[in-house]
């Protein structure tokens, strides 16, 4: 027993330093004020299923927080366990996949959206397996869940030429046509160029179809963004990139066209694209969207929102709906969009209320809107509030 009276001695300390953490975050905690969501327009069950993420500045420190309907929950206030879970993925997509195919998604030992796809069928994760022996030595590790039978299928695959790439990331995952498709960002060893490829599988066979290279820029100074699909893990014939060199007399990003590419035809997409839209893309960065039928472009001008709609195959006429969002000063902090409604969390200014607007896709019809509210009075803690993400779980 004597041997072992100094480990336990440090797990008492351990115990306590972590109890004494979380009692002191728990009365801090309770200082601070509960926020929620009261109606002005509309049905308050537009708003089920949603969370406004942000921070507030009080007490010395920023507070990060999820608002909802009816009440708030501060990082603070979360046990050590729920902290270590969610450290993992902040996606909603991936912990639904992880509370309905819990032994499917543990094989697959994957947290990113951009890894899986998912019919009515099945369930593909594709990734990966990174190794070195001198040089990268990867393939890809695919898993293929049919929901009929419950039965999963798994395939190590070899990476064409893997020796010349430095690294390979898969950044998308479709099934079209009787085909998995992987598109990956493939590094070679100089630095100098990006690749992005389009690899094409026969899962019945086990089998490699294709090896397409999509984009290759050979220029140390080029980079780009995977614009923001409305759901990442279902079908979509579709990528979009936003393109971008670094200016090399000074540390600012110089934009390119979009760069959109159709899986199913294997073909660049090429329309045009309105200057004032162009602008918006490069203005608002990750603030644009897009799904198997269209690219949503977000702006905005005194106090109101554009979303400029773009049909990717450009069978039709782009359309442009205006949201208002308050007054002339009033700007968006966050956005979403799910199915065929789009979010604002909206501001006027640090002080001033913070609200959430819902409105219809197709013709920019205000469906909900609320602000956010305290049980307290804020201003007695010299305290400000922060919204800079929404997030939808219906």
């Amino acid at each position: 027993m004597k041997k072992y009276w100094k480990s336990c001695l440090i797990s008492i300390f351990i115990v306590l330093v972590i109890g004494s953490f979380y009692i002191q975050s728990a009365y801090s905690a309770s200082k601070l004020p509960d926020f929620f969501i009261k109606t002005v327009e509309g049905k308050g069950e537009e708003f089920k299923g949603i969370t406004l993420d942000g921070y507030l500045n009080a007490l010395g420190s920023e507070q990060p927080l999820e608002i909802n309907r009816n009440s708030t929950k501060y990082q603070s206030e979360r046990s050590y366990f729920e902290e270590i879970k969610d450290s993992e993925t902040d996606s909603i997509t991936i912990r639904n996949l992880q509370r309905q195919y819990p032994e499917f998604m543990r094989s697959s030992k994957q947290v990113f959206e951009d890894a899986f796809f998912e019919d009515d069928k099945m369930l593909v994760s594709a990734f990966v397996d990174f190794k070195y022996n001198k040089v990268l030595d990867s393939s890809f590790v695919i898993k293929v869940l049919d929901k009929r039978d419950e039965k999963v299928r798994s395939m190590n695959l070899p990476i064409p030429n893997v020796k010349n790439y430095a690294y390979v990331w898969v950044q998308e995952v479709q099934y079209i046509d009787g085909q998995l498709m992987v598109v990956s960002n493939n590094n070679p060893h100089d630095g100098e160029n990006h690749e992005i490829h389009v690899y094409s599988f026969d899962i019945g066979k086990k089998k490699l179809l294709d090896d397409r290279t999509i984009l290759s820029e050979n220029d140390p100074t080029f980079d780009y963004i995977y614009m923001r699909q409305t759901d990442n893990s279902k079908e979509n014939n579709y990528i979009v990139l936003r393109k971008q060199t670094v200016d090399p007399e000074k540390p600012a990003y110089i934009n390119q066209p979009l760069f959109i590419y159709n899986l199913h035809e294997q073909v660049e997409v090429k329309f045009n694209i309105a200057n004032s839209d162009i602008k918006n893309v490069n203005e608002t960065g990750e603030g644009n969207y897009y799904d198997k039928n269209n690219l949503y472009i977000l702006g905005i001008k005194n106090g109101t929102a554009t979303v400029s709609i773009y049909h990717l195959a450009g069978l039709e006429p782009h359309k442009s709906i205006r949201i208002p969002l308050g007054g002339k000063e009033a700007f968006f902090t966050a956005h979403n969009i799910w199915k065929r409604q789009i979010y604002f969390a909206s501001s006027e200014g640090e002080d001033s209320d913070k609200k959430l607007i819902i409105a219809d896709l197709q013709n920019g019809n205000i469906l909900y809107k609320g602000v956010v509210q305290s049980k307290k009075h804020i201003n007695n803690l010299s305290a400000t509030l922060q919204i800079h993400g929404i997030t939808i779980d219906k």
